[in-house]
């Protein structure tokens, strides 16, 4: 045999074996983002001790919190999946160390199409979480983790806004600041702060 054709014949040999190996299989991959979300009115400055009793510093300062996050999917259709975990349910602590908790409530999908975007806030996250509406008035203070899974990476932006009345006179039985007659839908005394995060998902194993 020739040494060209011992090359030819090695060398068809090696391309038989490349084309008869399997291709690896891509390996399914998940994003997970977990979005802080603080809801609710905490209408005092001191928190709750370890037995119970009020005392020490509250979780966060008296004032009225919302959180608004928003899911954008830059990709192909995919579908997300949405579950709250709450460590301070209605101002109590339910998730202060050495306690660790898991999700509440249920776990809900939803299909998300290219260029699509939809938004949870409180109300929604608190119905996520199994906590009933309160209509009529704002709810006690809740805090925890919107935990959101995708297969696709995607865009998460949470907005936070407190608000606080300077003068808490003004605080009606609905937790709000009251605006003077005549003039609905301003707040008197009230002071806000809004701030905007960009939530970075983790990929995982």
């Amino acid at each position: 045999m020739s040494r060209k054709t011992l090359f030819l014949t090695t060398l068809l040999a090696a391309l038989a074996v490349t084309l008869t190996v399997a291709p690896t299989p891509v390996e399914a991959q998940t994003y997970s983002y977990a979005v802080k979300f603080v809801c609710g009115f905490n209408r005092t400055n001191l928190g709750i001790t370890e037995d119970g009793d009020v005392g020490g510093e509250n979780v966060v300062k008296l004032g009225n919190y919302a959180t608004d996050i928003n899911i954008f999917n830059p990709s192909n259709d995919t579908e997300i999946t949405k579950k709250a975990i709450l460590l301070v349910k209605d101002g109590k602590p339910v998730g202060r160390e050495p306690k660790v908790v898991g999700p509440s409530g249920e776990t809900v999908s939803l299909g998300m199409p290219f260029c699509s975007a939809t938004y949870d806030d409180c109300n929604e996250i608190l119905r996520l979480a199994g906590i009933p509406p309160f209509p009529g008035v704002v709810p006690g203070l809740f805090i925890g983790f919107l935990i959101i899974q995708s297969p696709n990476e995607l865009d998460v932006t949470a907005v936070y806004t407190a608000e606080i009345c300077t003068d808490q006179s003004a605080t009606g039985g609905t937790g709000m600041c009251q605006s003077p007659p005549g003039t609905p839908g301003f707040a008197s005394g009230a002071g806000i702060s809004i701030d905007v995060e960009q939530i970075q998902g983790k990929k995982l194993p």
